[in-house]
């Protein structure tokens, strides 16, 4: 749930503020550690003129990790950690067919929500194109490196690089198909106590291998069925982990 809200005020600047509440259950009974509560608070200032857009934003997202009071002395794991992002971010459309982004941010915790800077800030990035090669073929590319909360190491911080790429086919006005494939390598961040205990070969590095294909038809301007199979490999600690899901769905957009 999220409430986004953007104010002109003159020459191309616009005031940006933004929150949201998440709630995060994890199936896996050891990935229980990761179930969290997070509330998150933003504000920022864009600036745009002709093809170029300039957007300086802080974020402060406030989790609650309730699984872990058990596990506090154990891994160095806390059960609230409060994540500082600060992000520029730079787009230019280049013409009708080619558009870039670009990201340079620091993020930081703390142990509880607190206005002041983190004592460690660690640099992240990201950097993508779309590219409209026909009128019905589309091509995107993306690299980034982020510090964000932890979804495949146990931690209280996970560090991920990821790459991906996607093509989609526009078949008629209706139906139309993508592809995409991504790699990514994660390890655990700001978790100073987790190495040497039960929950090593969580903290290592972990990479995921993922191709996915969908199909997706829409009936009316508000409804659309769609068809996806995914194909992932996660592999840990000398670990494999294969996953094939294949999904129908049912989509309703009213707006």
């Amino acid at each position: 749930m999220s409430n986004y809200r953007k104010c002109a005020v003159s020459n191309g600047y616009s005031l940006i503020f933004n929150s949201g509440w998440t709630k995060v259950n994890n199936s896996n009974a050891l990935n229980a550690v990761n179930n969290s509560d997070t509330v998150m608070l933003a504000a920022g200032i864009e600036y745009a003129k002709g093809p170029d857009t300039l957007t300086a934003l802080a974020t402060s997202s406030d989790a609650n990790y309730g699984q872990r009071n058990l596990l506090i002395n154990v891994a160095g794991l806390s059960n609230v950690v409060d994540y500082h992002n600060f992000n520029l971010t730079y787009n230019r459309q280049v013409n009708p067919d080619l558009s870039f982004t670009g990201q340079v941010g620091l993020v930081g915790v703390t142990s509880q929500f607190s206005l002041g800077l983190p004592k460690t800030l660690l640099p992240t990035y990201s950097l993508s194109a779309t590219w409209a090669i026909t009128p019905k073929v589309g091509l995107t590319m993306n690299a980034s490196r982020s510090v964000a909360p932890p979804t495949t190491i146990i931690a209280n911080a996970e560090t991920s690089y990821l790459a991906t790429a996607s093509l989609t086919y526009q078949a008629t006005p209706k139906l139309s198909f993508a592809t995409t494939g991504a790699i990514s390598y994660s390890t655990a961040a700001f978790t100073p106590g987790g190495a040497g205990t039960v929950f090593t070969p969580y903290l290592t590095a972990t990479n995921v291998y993922t191709a996915t294909a969908t199909m997706t038809y829409t009936m009316t301007p508000f409804i659309s069925a769609a068809l996806a199979a995914v194909f992932s490999e996660r592999v840990y600690d000398h670990f494999i982990t294969p996953q094939d899901v294949i999904t129908l769905s049912l989509n309703y957009r009213p707006h």
